[in-house]
């Protein structure tokens, strides 16, 4: 394992002072809708490695999984939906992200984009059915970005990115963890500078795994807690081998690390190229756990960002550039893969604790 300084190519150094200022605390909701349902495709049991399928894609099927379907939470113009074993509106009006607290909670953000409802992340709180402003961004060139609920060092907390807009040159885009316990705001890298930048990005047994872009190139960097990237096998597109995103090169991308960091989802596509496999690789090894090929659900869609948990994959997909469709779900648990279609459009995440809100939440605007 060597390691390198932080963020290749044009993601050198930069000083960061400031901090977001933080206040929460608690209200919950949960309203219910008709009952979702999923379209199932179980393929033929596999050894160790899945390989991408040579023969004509099997038709959908009403096989039940051996395992029980995940919890899924779907961002949408709309809202927030739970999906289990029924759909239940959560919180109503535009939230672009949304993911469970992991306490019974939901963390959410009306926009990701540079909007002035990029400057605050929401937390409602389990038992509770009232949005409360967890971090709020100080002056109004920053806007956040919020990636994940995780736990750091046995302490629970926010991972997001702090946007500060400017000149070129005073344009900066730093890592940052607000921990729950206390309250606290600590950076751990910069992420982006003018016409560079990270996402998404994902936490994961003491690694972060950037999705990278920079002058229309693309790659994929590990870095450690003090913010220096870490050459590993497992990497799916080192900076070496970086690929011209308006060439619409066939290339692996929408990496996601597992929350334990023992391996690493990403998809292989190319936007001028048919087809979509997934991958799933050993961290840090990089030997392939899964490979699997997904091109009969990729027409007219281009994948998304992935989400990755215990055998799990949800795979967003959206009209290109465009709004988000119904997401994948990929489930690796039971040997035979089994690929299960959401019924609610959206940015899709998985569960790990079920939100326990006490009624219908609404998103505050801040238009």
């Amino acid at each position: 394992m060597t390691v390198r300084r932080s963020m290749a190519l044009l993601l050198t150094s930069a000083v960061l002072v400031a901090a977001c200022s933080a206040s929460a605390e608690p209200t919950t909701t949960s309203t219910s809708r008709p009952a979702a349902t999923t379209t199932t495709t179980t393929l033929p049991a596999q050894t160790t490695t899945l390989s991408p399928s040579t023969t004509t894609p099997p038709q959908a099927s009403t096989t039940t999984p051996v395992s029980a379907p995940p919890a899924v939470l779907v961002s949408n113009p709309e809202g927030v939906f739970l999906i289990d074993e029924k759909t239940t509106h959560l919180i109503t009006g535009p939230v672009a992200l949304a993911v469970d607290d992991t306490r019974g909670g939901v963390v959410f953000q009306g926009s990701r984009d540079f909007t002035s409802d990029a400057r605050i992340v929401y937390l409602v709180p389990a038992g509770s059915a009232d949005a409360r402003e967890l971090l709020v961004a100080a002056p109004d060139n920053q806007i956040l970005e919020l990636h994940d609920v995780a736990t750091r060092d046995g302490q629970l907390g926010v991972l997001y990115t702090r946007h500060e807009q400017g000149l070129p040159d005073e344009y900066v885009a730093t890592l940052r963890w607000y921990t729950f316990v206390d309250g606290s705001v600590s950076e751990v890298a910069v992420v982006g500078l003018w016409e560079s930048g990270s996402s998404p990005i994902s936490y994961g047994g003491g690694l972060y795994l950037l999705n990278v872009g920079a002058e229309g190139f693309e790659w994929t960097d590990f870095i450690d807690e003090t913010g220096e990237v870490i050459e590993l096998p497992a990497n799916p597109q080192p900076s070496d081998v970086s690929f011209d995103c308006h060439l619409c090169d066939v290339s692996n991308r929408y990496a996601e690390l597992a929350p334990d960091g023992s391996e690493v989802a990403y998809v292989e596509f190319g936007f001028a190229t048919p087809g979509v496999t997934l991958h799933v690789v050993r961290v840090p090894s990089g030997d392939s756990f899964a490979t699997f090929s997904l091109d009969e659900w990729f027409v007219d869609v281009t994948p998304a960002e992935l989400d990755y948990s215990d055998g799990v994959v949800i795979i967003n997909r959206r009209i290109e550039f465009g709004s988000y469709k119904e997401a994948l779900i990929v489930d690796l648990r039971s040997g035979a893969p089994q690929v299960s279609e959401l019924t609610v459009p959206g940015l899709a995440r998985l569960v790990r604790t079920t939100p326990t809100l006490t009624g219908l939440v609404e998103a505050p605007s801040e238009e």
